[in-house]
């Protein structure tokens, strides 16, 4: 498969590298410039690849932004007079719970 993939990719490559050294009308900074896109794409689509989240991760991090609006809307409950201290520490209490590792 990597061979069915690669190889038609770097063929490609090659061709548009010969193609923007052999092209005249075209200035030197745009010649560096497409060669350079051209180049950086590649490994940066790699890179995207491998450092995507994962939908663990999305997940953990989903149920972590969930946990601080729920704090941030105690806190500010809290301040307005809305629930007692008792009440405060019960949220942050659960909210410790279900945010903890291995959750």
């Amino acid at each position: 498969m990597v061979v069915v993939v690669w190889i038609p990719l770097i063929v490609v490559w090659l061709i548009v590298m010969i193609d923007l050294i052999r092209r005249r009308g075209m200035h030197v900074g745009s010649k560096v410039a497409w060669a350079a896109a051209c180049t950086l794409v590649w490994p940066l689509l790699i890179a995207y690849l491998l450092v995507r989240p994962t939908r663990g991760r999305v997940e953990i991090e989903r149920k972590r932004d969930d946990a601080q609006s729920r704090l941030v809307s105690a806190v500010l409950d809290h301040e307005a007079g809305s629930i007692d201290d008792a009440a405060m520490a019960e949220e942050v209490r659960q909210l410790r719970a279900a945010t903890a590792p291995g959750t």
